[in-house]
């Protein structure tokens, strides 16, 4: 690294943030967190405490030493970036001194529609799409408790209903999953253009977790209607054609069964302008070489 003689150097997640000491003394430090871990952690472990009481503390002990990792190269670090508003706000209460600023993540506008099909085949009847990381504790729960007890009320209406699951490195539980009928796993997929293409609704049935869901932001931008629970929801505000509903089968089901019922109705609004200005790659990036030039040391 000192060959390269950087002029910033970024370091990605709290775990390591240690690698500050590395750095050459002339170059800024920027730690993108994406996440409050130590909040997430706390969220997974109220989440997994009664099941699995050991796995619960060992989260907490997690997310406590992501706070000791945050501490030790707090001198070292000249910016850091965090998704959410709460998390930056937690952040700079838990470490006072520390530079934090709050940028969202951010997705790029699909140029054009994707076709209508998915490896040649185009599925019929209405299509049910989760997309994020499929090794995520949070996400996995998700998946099942709808797949477990939303999916069978949905399917009273629409018999033919599919759900799609697709993410990059899907755990074992979800492969077991996805042999029940009307279930497919599409593993990490080259694209997810054609996913959300062949979707007629995007859900986000989250418990527990921390950040902000790109899963969100992206169905967004593609016009796609969302039904998400608060917890999914968390740091991003109003988004277009999104609905927030309780964690609960029968109201989160009745959502999916009003937004599917709206498919043959008039198509989501056009993005307004304010979702370019909050998540758009251009706008954010002026306001990150703001924040990162110059950095102060």
């Amino acid at each position: 690294m000192a060959e390269s003689d950087p002029d910033i150097v970024v370091i990605g997640r709290a775990y390591l943030a240690h690698l500050a000491d590395l750095v050459p003394e002339r170059a800024r430090v920027v730690v993108d967190l994406d996440e409050d871990d130590m909040r997430s952690c706390a969220s997974q472990a109220r989440e997994r405490r009664r099941a699995d009481p050991i796995g619960a503390q060992w989260l907490v002990q997690e997310g406590e030493a992501t706070r000791r990792l945050i501490d030790r190269a707090a001198s070292r670090i000249a910016l850091t970036l965090a998704a959410a508003p709460a998390d930056a706000i937690a952040l700079r209460r838990r470490h006072p001194g520390l530079p934090v600023a709050c940028i969202p993540n951010a997705v790029r506008r699909p140029a054009a529609r994707a076709g209508r099909s998915i490896g040649g085949m185009a599925l019929q009847g209405p299509t049910i799409l989760f997309i994020g990381a499929l090794g995520y504790e949070p996400n996995i729960r998700g998946i099942f408790w709808f797949a477990r007890t939303v999916m069978p009320r949905l399917r009273r209406v629409f018999p033919s209903l599919r759900l799609l699951i697709a993410g990059a490195r899907p755990d074992p539980r979800l492969r077991w999953l996805a042999r029940a009928p009307g279930i497919s796993l599409f593993a990490d997929p080259v694209s997810i253009d054609p996913l959300y293409a062949q979707a007629s609704l995007v859900v986000a049935p989250l418990f527990d977790g921390g950040g902000t869901r790109i899963k969100l932001i992206e169905a967004a931008a593609r016009g796609k209607r969302v039904v998400a629970t608060s917890v999914a929801m968390a740091g991003l505000g109003a988004l277009p054609d999104i609905v927030c509903a309780p964690a609960l089968a029968g109201p989160f089901a009745r959502a999916c069964l009003l937004a599917l019922e709206r498919q043959g109705g008039p198509p989501p609004p056009q993005i307004p302008r304010r979702f370019d200005a909050a998540f758009a790659i251009p706008a954010l990036a002026q306001r990150l070489a703001k924040l990162t030039d110059p950095v102060p040391l």
